[in-house]
C-alpha cells in the first residue's frame, strides 16, 4: 500500500503552526522564528520574519480538507533572491490579494467567489502555498522572484490486497531460500537512531514500540492520531520489537495524511522541513521514511533533496502502479534509497514500480505489522509502503553501528550487502539487488563490509487481512566475538554531496 498523488490540483489540509504565539514584530526582520506547536518548539521558515505584509497574509491556525479548494498552487521562489526582493514580492502579492478579494466579495454567485477568493494557505523555506486565481497565477508567474509554479496535488491512499503469511524480517537475515523461520538479529539495531516516519500518524501506544516512539508533529487537520493504519504499519516493520528491522531505534510521527486517507504535496513538504530543522539541531543520526510519492513534482524533490544535504538518509517507496519509478517523486531522486517490493517466491510484486532509479528490492507483499486498532492490532497488507520500511529498518541498523557515516555511505552499505542475481519477474533496467542484513549480522565489525575510502558512486488501501493467523518469526540473538570492534567511518557531515545538481526551478543529473 502506497499513498500516493493523485493528478488533481486540489488544495488539501496544511498546519501552520500557531505562528503569532511567539514573535516579535520590529523594523529588523527576523531570520529565526521560534514557536511552540503543543509541546514541540520548532524554527519556522526563514522567509517568515522577512516580511510583515506576509505575516498578515498567513492565517492563525489549520485550513481543513473541507475548508480547502480546487486549484491550489505551490509557489517556489528564487533560491538566492535578497531580504528586501523577500519584502517587495509579499508587499505586492498583499497589494493584488486585497484587489481580488474585493473583487470577488462584490461577485454575485457564491461559488463564483469562492473560485475567485486569494488565500495564503502556508510557508515553506522555498516559498509558499495557497489558493490563487487565474488571473493571479498568471501575475505570480511573471514575477522575476518566481522560479516555478506547480499544482498541490491530492494525496491518497491505494490499496492492495492483503495476503496471509508474515515473511519479511525472516528474508533479510538470510542469504538464499528456504526460509528458516528465524530473524537473527544482532548488533545494536537502530539503537540512538531517529527515524521520522512521514504518513498518516503512529499508533504510539501500541505494544510493539514500549515506549520508543513519540509524536513529532502534525501538519494535518485531524489530530496526532493515525486514523488510518498506515503510518503505524510502517512504523512497526520499521522498529517493532517483534515485527520490526530495526527493534532499538526511535520512532518519531510527523503526521501529513489526514484521517480520510488523503493529504497534500504542501503538507508532506512542510513535515520534511520540520525534521530538517530538527535534525540539524539535534545532530542525531536520522532516516526519513516516505512510504508516499506520486508524479514529479519540484517542489517536492527540493524538500527532499535539502534533507539529504543536511545529513538525512531518505527511503522512499518506488510505487504502486507497476511504471518507471523514474517518473515520480521522490523516487527518481539518485540520493534518495528508492525500494521496490518483492513476493515471499523472490520475484518483483506485479504492482511494483521498477527501473534505474530504484535501488534494490524488499519485502512488500503479505507484510505483517503494528495496526491503529488498539495496543495489541495487527495487520497484513501488500505494497511499496511495506517495502520501503524494510529498508528503513536496515538503514537504521546501519547507522546505529556507524552513527558517522553520511547518506550516501549508508545508501552504499545497503547496496554492497543486498543479495545479486537472486530476483525472478525482473525487467533489464532494474538493479537484481535483494535487501539483506545477512552481511551486517555476520560481520564482526558491524559495518555491512564497506571498505575504508569506498567512493559513493551511484548505483549502475487498506485491505482487511486475517492478521491473527500471520505467525510472527522467531528472534534469537547472536553473540558477538570478543574482538569485535567498531570501525571509524568517514564522518558525518550535514553538508553531505549530492548526486543531483540542483537549481531552484529546474532539475538536472550530474
Amino acid at each position: 500500500m502506497l499513498i500516493r498523488y493523485e493528478p488533481k490540483q486540489a488544495f488539501s489540509t496544511c498546519l501552520l503552526a500557531l505562528f503569532f504565539l511567539i514573535l516579535s514584530v520590529s523594523a529588523a526582520p527576523s531570520k529565526t522564528v521560534v514557536v511552540k506547536n503543543r509541546d514541540v518548539v520548532a524554527d519556522m521558515p526563514r522567509l517568515y520574519g522577512m516580511s510583515e505584509a506576509l505575516r498578515q497574509l498567513l492565517p492563525n491556525g489549520h485550513a481543513n480538507l473541507t475548508e480547502g479548494n480546487a486549484d491550489g498552487s505551490i509557489i517556489i521562489l528564487k533560491k538566492n533572491i535578497s531580504e528586501a526582493q523577500v519584502r517587495e514580492h509579499f508587499d505586492w502579492l498583499k497589494k493584488r490579494f486585497d484587489t481580488v478579494n474585493k473583487e470577488a466579495k462584490n461577485a454575485t454567485v457564491s461559488k463564483r467567489a469562492v473560485k475567485n477568493e486569494a488565500r495564503l494557505h502556508c510557508l515553506f523555506e522555498m516559498g509558499y502555498a495557497g489558493h490563487f486565481p487565474a488571473t493571479l497565477r498568471d501575475a505570480l508567474a511573471s514575477r522575476p522572484e518566481v522560479a516555478k509554479i506547480e499544482p498541490d496535488s491530492v494525496l491518497r491512499i491505494s490499496q492492495q490486497l492483503a495476503g496471509q503469511l508474515s515473511w519479511g524480517l525472516d528474508r533479510l537475515d538470510q542469504r538464499k531460500l528456504p526460509l528458516d523461520g528465524k530473524y537473527l538479529a544482532s548488533g545494536p539495531l537502530g539503537s540512538g537512531v531517529d527515524v521520522y516516519v512521514l504518513d498518516s500518524g503512529i499508533n504510539i501506544a501500541h505494544q510493539e514500540f514500549g515506549g520508543r516512539a513519540r509524536f513529532g508533529v502534525s501538519f494535518s487537520g485531524s489530530g496526532n492520531e493515525d486514523g488510518v493504519g498506515h503510518g503505524t504499519h510502517v512504523a512497526g516493520t520499521i522498529g517493532g520489537k517483534t515485527v520490526g528491522v530495526a527493534r532499538n531505534v526511535n520512532l518519531v510521527s510527523v503526521k501529513v495524511i489526514d484521517n480520510d486517507g488523503s493529504g497534500s504535496a504542501s503538507s508532506v513538504i512542510m513535515g520534511l522541513e520540520w525534521v530538517t530543522r530538527q535534525v540539524t539541531t539535534s545532530q542525531t543520526p536520522s532516516i526519513i521514511n516516505m512510504s508516499i510519492g506520486g508524479s514529479r513534482s519540484t517542489a517536492l524533490d527540493m524538500a527532499v533533496l535539502n534533507a539529504v544535504k543536511a545529513g538525512i538518509t531518505v527511503v522512499a517507496a518506488a510505487g504502486n502502479d507497476n511504471h518507471d519509478a523514474c517518473l515520480d517523486s521522490p523516487a527518481n531522486l539518485m540520493p534518495v534509497i528508492t525500494v521496490g517490493a518483492l513476493t515471499q517466491n523472490d520475484t518483483k510484486a506485479s504492482f511494483s514500480n521498477y527501473g534505474t532509479c530504484v535501488k534494490l528490492f524488499a519485502p512488500g507483499a503479505a507484510i505483517r505489522s503494528a495496526w491503529n486498532q488498539g495496543p495489541q492490532s495487527y495487520q497484513v497488507l501488500d505494497g511499496t509502503s511495506m517495502a520501503s520500511p524494510h529498508a528503513a529498518g536496515a538503514a537504521a541498523v546501519c547507522l546505529s553501528q556507524n552513527p558517522e557515516f553520511t547518506p550516501l555511505q549508508v545508501r552504499d552499505a545497503l547496496l554492497k550487502g543486498s543479495e545479486s542475481g537472486v530476483i525472478g519477474n525482473l525487467d533489464s533496467t532494474s538493479p537484481n539487488k535483494l535487501l539483506s542484513l545477512a552481511g551486517m549480522f555476520d560481520t564482526d565489525d558491524f559495518t555491512g563490509n564497506i571498505p575504508q575510502g569506498t567512493p559513493n558512486t551511484p548505483p549502475g488501501g487498506v485491505k482487511q487481512g486475517a492478521s491473527t493467523a500471520a505467525p510472527s518469526p522467531a528472534m534469537s540473538t547472536k553473540k558477538k566475538t570478543s574482538g569485535a570492534q567498531r570501525r571509524k567511518s568517514v564522518g558525518w557531515s550535514s553538508t553531505a554531496p549530492l548526486i543531483l545538481a540542483v537549481a531552484w526551478g529546474s532539475w538536472a543529473l550530474a
